[in-house]
């Protein structure tokens, strides 16, 4: 039965929630800004933005959370912003030093597991004050390098 073994894949390989860079840079000094995009029927969910890193259940260190508003949240030189319309949040880094580089989760708390999609950042030597790159106009430079498996339509 055609639908049994979908329904059974969908089980095993179900359709990732969020997109995003894979990898994001910005200047020593400087600032970037990334979007991670999710899923319809998500906007309500609290959105975070932290560096990868701790024991399994606590991921995460160094990180700021939306409480599923709209509302700017903030952290030091870390700030979210979620638009529903959109199912996007943007990621600043501000003052960026190079021990900012490392790894960091995009993430849309659930019931269980969370949905999180790991982002390499690096910070360059060079001028402060960001660039244009990517992103729709975004500050900061993000690389090419984008995560979009997430962006498909399927039937599970």
């Amino acid at each position: 039965d055609d639908l049994g073994e979908i329904l059974y894949l969908c089980f095993l390989f179900p359709p990732l929630a969020l997109s995003g860079p894979e990898e994001a840079e910005g200047p020593e000094g400087g600032s970037l800004t990334l979007r991670c995009v999710y899923k319809d029927g998500m906007q309500s969910a609290p959105k975070y933005w932290c560096r990868a890193g701790g024991l399994f259940l606590t991921r995460c260190s160094q990180s700021v959370k939306t409480s599923g508003s709209e509302v700017e949240a903030t952290n030091g030189p870390m700030s979210i912003r979620d638009s529903h319309r959109d199912r996007a949040f943007t990621v600043t880094m501000k003052e960026l030093t190079t021990q900012d580089a490392g790894h960091y989760l995009c993430g849309v708390e659930r019931f269980g597991f969370d949905d999180t999609l790991r982002v390499t950042v690096t910070v360059s030597s060079g001028e402060a004050g960001g660039r244009e790159g990517l992103g729709g106009g975004l500050r900061g430079r993000e690389t090419t390098r984008l995560n979009n498996n997430n962006n498909n339509v399927g039937i599970c």
